[in-house]
Parts: C-alpha cells; structure tokens; sequence
C-alpha cells in the first residue's frame, strides 16, 4: 500500500514537472496537437456547410459526363 502511494507521488510529481516545464519538445508537441485538432475541426465545418455543393456537384458531372448521355445529346459517335 505504502509502495503504491510512492508511486502515485512520484507519478503527480513528474506530471507537474512536465506541466510547468517550458521544453522546446513538450511546446512543439503541444502545438501541433492544438493545430491538428483544430484542422480536423475546421475541415469538418467546412464539409459541414458545403454539403450540398458537392453532392450536387458530383451528381451533375457525373450525370451529364456519363457516355449515355454524350450519346443521347449528340456530343459522342459512336461511328464516324
């Protein structure tokens, strides 16, 4: 029991330290968790609010690209 409370201290004791230490490493780390979090974030809201111009998008080049209708509009011959 008294080994498991040494632990503990020692475990809280060097989480503070890494807390309140200004390493160059920890700083980088931090920052680009931060940073890719916040990527993610925005790539999500961005997605979010153009929902429907990429699918209407894609829907219409697929649709109007597709050799069916190139046939059926006279853009695509099959025999020349």
């Amino acid at each position: 029991m008294q080994l498991e409370a040494a632990h503990a201290v020692e475990i809280t004791k060097l989480v503070e330290y890494v807390d309140r230490k200004e390493d160059a490493l920890i700083q980088v780390v931090r920052t680009h968790q931060h940073n890719a979090d916040s990527a993610v974030l925005q790539t999500a809201r961005y997605l979010e609010d153009n929902y429907y111009y990429y699918y209407y998008y894609y829907y219409y080049y697929y649709y109007y690209h597709h050799p069916r209708y190139l046939l059926y509009a006279g853009y695509l011959h099959l025999y020349s």
